[in-house]
């Protein structure tokens, strides 16, 4: 009798565990503050378990939840899992949408996961969808500040200068000091693309590789040029300050003109390739 009582009551404590950490995870009533429940709930589990409870949850719903969708998408984006955190998030906006509840929180998240990708143009689609919710203006001032500094950067780096600035301006005006950072560094990019001097470098430079000193990325550069099947321009270096070193294929006044040029180091394989914003580069003479 007393082995029978003892399961039984291991049975009945892990029961109530699960629906315990349910109900903090997404709380009926509560639909503002998803973020911090999250933060909170997942603070004390291990990336491991946290991905058993959503898979166990997720496959045992009958009415597929948005809150849980969205805090597994979550939960992948800390991982840096993009593309299995996309597929979560697209489904937590699908259930927004049906059920009426509010989108800003799963389009900035999943507008994060193509910034990191370097998906410029999908970011900024997301960020501004979360933007424009009629709720935005009603939201936590840090979300508001988290949204208008991503649509900020995400312009910087498509060129979009003016638009750029209003936003960060926005998020500056919250209180935000990473807005007056970004803004002080527009202003410095703004400065180099207005610079008369034409050995000024542009403000982009497609990047197709790193090194981690000088003669590494000499070497590199040399290698890479008798690798190109095809016309390029002569590849520059530029170090950025924390010290590493980025072979170019060259400097640009816009975005848009980087990428085209980056486009067949993309199908000749180079898979890493970027394009880099060098406001904050320097550039390597390795003439000397």
């Amino acid at each position: 009798m007393i082995v029978k009582n003892f399961f039984l009551l291991l049975f009945l404590t892990s029961i109530f565990t699960t629906e315990s950490s349910s109900q903090v995870l997404c709380p009926v009533s509560d639909k503002e503050d998803l973020d911090q429940n999250f933060n909170s709930w997942s603070s004390t589990r291990s990336p491991a378990t946290i991905n058993e409870y959503f898979e166990s949850e997720i496959e045992a719903s009958e009415d597929d939840s948005f809150c849980l969708r969205y805090s597994y998408g979550r939960h992948l984006v800390r991982q840096s899992l993009y593309l299995e955190a996309q597929k979560e998030l697209l489904v937590s906006i699908k259930l927004a949408t049906n059920k009426e509840l509010t989108g800003v929180s799963p389009h900035n998240v999943l507008g994060f996961t193509y910034l990191a990708e370097k998906n410029f143009d999908a970011a900024i689609v997301e960020f501004k969808k979360a933007k424009d919710f009629a709720d935005f203006d009603l939201r936590k001032s840090s979300l508001k500040v988290k949204i208008l500094n991503n649509l900020g950067y995400t312009l910087m780096q498509l060129g979009r200068y003016n638009e750029a600035r209003e936003y960060l301006f926005d998020a500056q005006t919250l209180g935000s000091s990473k807005a007056s950072r970004n803004l002080a560094a527009l202003d410095s990019l703004v400065s180099t693309l207005e610079s008369s001097d034409p050995n000024e470098p542009g403000a982009f430079a497609a990047v197709i590789a790193s090194a981690a000193s000088r003669s590494s990325a000499v070497k590199l550069t040399k290698k890479l040029d008798t690798q190109t099947g095809f016309d390029h321009e002569p590849l520059s270096v530029f170090r950025m300050k924390n010290g590493v070193f980025s072979v170019t294929v060259g400097s640009y006044r816009s975005y848009s003109a980087a990428t085209s040029d980056l486009e067949p180091f993309l199908n000749e394989g180079f898979s890493d390739a970027y394009v880099g914003w060098l406001a904050e580069w320097e550039q390597i003479d390795f003439s000397e």
